[in-house]
């Protein structure tokens, strides 16, 4: 898939994109740009689009640190990232 910029320096999202992203008119999206050239375009989605992912109760005794909180972010990332890859 391609766009081609207009001369304001803008750009379609091509529908197959705006379909697997989730997003329409009016969402706001995220640019990311890695250091090998690549870009990454993300929706930005509200806190309370993630209500709920964390489910049943933890059998633990002390709170969950940010560190561990962000390592499981990642592996269900990857793991979705791969789910959808298939």
């Amino acid at each position: 898939m391609q766009s081609t910029l207009t001369s304001k320096s803008q750009a379609t999202i091509p529908k197959e994109v705006r379909e697997h992203l989730g997003i329409a008119p009016g969402d706001t999206v995220k640019y990311f740009n890695l250091p090998d050239g690549r870009t990454y375009i993300l929706p930005v989605r509200p806190a309370a689009s993630v209500r709920g992912v964390l489910k049943g109760k933890s059998k633990r005794k002390t709170p969950v640190s940010t560190e561990e909180m962000s390592s499981a972010i990642k592996k269900s990332a990857v793991k979705r990232y791969l789910r959808s890859n298939k």
